[in-house]
C-alpha cells in the first residue's frame, strides 16, 4: 500500500491538477480545468469501483502492486510528455505549443 501511495502521490495524483494551471492559456484554461477536473473524477471511479473485484481476484498485495505500477508508468509517461515550465511565462509556453513543439523542447 505503501508503494502505491507513493508512487500516486508523485505521479497521476497531482499532475492533473498542476498542469492546467502551467500549460493552459488563460483563455481555454477554464475548458482545460473542466476536462483535467472529469478525467481525474471519473479515473478515481474507476479504482473505486475495480477495487474489492481485484483484491478479491488477486489479494491485497497484488493489488496494490498492481496500482503502484499504473503509478510508475504515469512518472514516466509525464517525465516524457509534460514539460518543465519554471522560468517560462504563460506566453512562452502558449507559444511553444502553437508553432507544434515537443514538451522536452520547452
Amino acid at each position: 500500500m505503501r508503494s502505491f501511495c507513493a508512487f500516486f502521490a508523485m505521479s497521476l495524483g497531482p499532475l492533473g491538477w498542476l498542469i492546467i494551471s502551467e500549460v493552459y492559456p488563460l483563455r481555454v484554461r477554464g475548458i482545460g480545468a473542466s476536462i483535467g477536473s472529469l478525467s481525474h473524477w471519473l479515473w478515481n471511479a474507476v479504482v473505486a469501483y475495480t477495487f474489492l473485484t481485484m483484491v478479491g481476484r488477486f489479494g491485497p498485495a497484488r493489488t496494490f502492486w498492481l496500482f503502484a505500477l499504473v503509478g510508475v508508468v504515469g512518472l514516466v509517461w509525464g517525465y516524457h510528455n509534460i514539460p518543465e515550465t519554471k522560468g517560462h511565462s504563460l506566453e512562452q509556453v502558449e507559444e511553444h505549443w502553437m508553432k507544434g513543439g515537443r514538451p522536452r523542447e520547452l
